[in-house]
């Protein structure tokens, strides 16, 4: 009951914030949206015995069809492009193609790829976007296939490009992409990305292989990406592709590019496929300590997301919201330190006997607890104005947008509130991953790189919707990113 009580004081008061006719028409949005309704209609799914029935012959399948590597680089010998290009080389399918598209390295990349085997086409650093090298690359293919990579994806699994081929073959399918993986050296953000993804895409080892028909394909045409994401889960670090279908799409958006082009292709009458039973290793590791590179990847990325999602909600000023997102994260800053003491005085047997920094389950729940308790003290009295915890709060706003907050002038309680209820929801969920897929236990430390880097994701995915703000006065940096400062 307590429960239902905080969620319904939670609508109330978005709905003095945003007005009751904006919220019935944003519960209505995601209530018809949703992804369970429109899933059976759009997504064919395999489990089990239908896969194996469906891949009986897969041992002793070859295929001698050219496959075309297509890979964007920029000093890719400081990425681990040669763990990538090794990878590649030992795949069981060895009538492969490389193609390299270089936007000004300054190392030796472009030479060692040469070295390699590689055909590389030089552009201009100021013309780069995804889609257009990708682009440029798909022009001097020769291959039936086009095998779009990144320069620090490996391919572990030696059968993946006879699979992939297989796969396209058995099922009528124009384009494949497989499960992202993270190996023994990603960080917390990276794993917890990873259990995410995973779970977002198929919920067991599956293949997912989208429908057409007239029917299918004209809903296609008229839902969200929320609804239809399972059925266009493609993504350019491991994206096989027939030559001739894509020939006929390409990619168009400076960036997620990848998923641009599965919601087309699939709005064709072209059939994609995702499947977690082979992988690739791959994944971005953001901390804190490169904050700015992260919010550049999440503004850059919303900023054509924004398109297929609509939004209902709309706040008044855009200052209000920085200001508020600020003060919310010195109270995060405030209860990481209250729980950093609490561990040190709770007598728990991890602690005296392992580590005095670990944390599990009940102490997650402990810190979401004092995080609520700053939250209460702080969001009517403005407390944090002048302390060391705004201080730091406002020095990681300025290292990400490049200026600092708004006047305090500006601040409007219930944006604060709005922010810090979504967030605590963030940093709960992304905790209770962390924990299930460590072992029942993290770090505080862990805890502190999780909560600023979704505070950081938060913020970056309001800004980068203009939309949602009826007016702004201060302008910074980050308003004018383009696609060449962060990649």
């Amino acid at each position: 009951m307590r429960t239902v009580g905080v969620k319904f004081k939670n609508i109330i008061k978005l709905a003095g914030l945003i007005g009751l006719p904006r919220l019935l028409a944003h519960v209505a949005y995601w209530s018809l949206t949703s992804p369970k309704i429109w899933e059976p209609l759009l997504v064919k799914k395999y489990y089990g015995r239908k896969i194996i029935s469906k891949v009986i012959g897969l041992d002793e399948y070859v295929s001698d069809k050219l496959v075309s590597v297509v890979l964007p680089v920029n000093n890719g010998r400081s990425k681990g492009v040669e763990r990538l290009v090794e990878s590649l080389k030992n795949q069981t399918h060895k009538n492969i193609e490389f193609i390299a598209i270089d936007s000004g390295s300054t190392d030796d990349t472009v030479s060692w790829l040469r070295s390699n085997n590689f055909k590389v086409i030089e552009i201009e650093p100021a013309s780069f976007t995804h889609a257009f090298s990708r682009n440029t690359g798909a022009e001097q293919a020769q291959g039936d296939y086009l095998l779009f990579v990144v320069d620090d994806v490996v391919f572990r699994d030696f059968d993946w490009i006879r699979t992939a081929i297989f796969l396209l073959e058995c099922f009528g399918a124009d384009s494949l992409s497989s499960r992202q993986t993270v190996d023994d050296g990603a960080n917390v953000y990276a794993r917890v990305l990873d259990a995410f993804l995973s779970g977002s895409q198929s919920e067991r080892p599956s293949l997912n292989v989208s429908k057409s028909g007239l029917i299918v394909n004209s809903v296609r045409k008229i839902l969200p990406l929320r609804s239809v994401f399972r059925s266009v889960s493609i993504d350019d670090t491991n994206h096989l592709v027939k030559k001739e279908s894509f020939d006929k799409i390409k990619f168009k958006t400076s960036t997620v590019e990848d998923i641009d082009f599965a919601l087309r292709l699939t709005r064709e009458g072209m059939k994609t496929i995702y499947t977690n039973l082979i992988a690739v290793v791959h994944y971005h590791d953001y901390k804190i300590d490169n904050l700015k590179n992260y919010a550049k990847r999440v503004c850059l990325d919303m900023r054509i997301i924004k398109n297929w999602q609509p939004n209902y909600i709309k706040f008044d000023f855009r200052d209000s919201f920085i200001v508020a997102s600020v003060h919310v994260l010195s109270q995060i800053l405030h209860a990481l330190v209250l729980m950093e003491e609490y561990c040190k005085n709770v007598n728990s047997y991890t602690r005296r006997h392992c580590n005095p920094e670990l944390m599990d389950k009940a102490d997650l729940n402990k810190f979401i607890e004092l995080y609520d308790k700053v939250d209460f003290n702080s969001l009517h009295s403005l407390k944090y104005r002048y302390n060391k915890f705004y201080d730091e709060s406002v020095r990681l706003f300025t290292t990400v947008m490049g200026g600092g907050p708004p006047s305090n002038l500006y601040y409007h309680r219930r944006l604060a509130e709005y922010f810090h209820i979504h967030l605590k929801r963030d940093i709960q969920r992304s905790g209770e991953i962390l924990l299930r897929i460590d072992g029942d236990y993290m770090v505080i430390g862990d805890l502190k790189s999780l909560a600023v880097l979704l505070w950081c994701n938060r913020l970056m995915s309001y800004l980068a919707r203009d939309k949602f703000f009826r007016s702004m006065e201060k302008r910074y940096e980050s308003d004018s990113w383009v696609t060449k400062d962060w990649a």
